[in-house]
């Protein structure tokens, strides 16, 4: 399993996953499926050119996936979006992160959303 940035040659792992969340979770997101099921594979390559989209990949196959945009009104503020996991690939029983012990700000951060330190 891999985690990456996808570009626009991953334009047919980011359709098969794109228009699977569309199809399953329409509430989601701001776009329907509708209106790009019949798009051509150039109109998703496109929008991989221009969105930061990050990709769990498994077997050539993404299970997950996540945007990562700035605001437009705050360069200090970024939004995750479009994040949407395959049901085969949901349960993540835990997530870890890594912060060195002389970064007391961001750890200070992590703490207040609830994160705990473990060794």
């Amino acid at each position: 399993m891999t985690i990456r940035q996808l570009g626009s040659d991953d334009a047919a792992l980011w359709q098969s996953i794109r228009l699977e969340a569309l199809r399953c979770e329409p509430d989601q997101f701001s776009a329907r499926h509708s209106d790009w099921v019949n798009r051509p594979l150039a109109d998703f390559a496109d929008q991989l050119a221009t969105a930061p989209v990050w990709a769990v990949i498994e077997d050539s196959r993404a299970l997950a996936v996540a945007s990562l945009t700035l605001d437009r009104d705050s360069a200090r503020c970024g939004w995750i979006e479009g994040v949407y996991v395959r049901p085969e690939a949901r349960g993540l029983a835990e997530v870890r992160l890594e912060v060195r012990a002389a970064n007391p700000a961001a750890r200070g951060l992590y703490a207040r959303m609830g994160f705990a330190e473990v060794e």
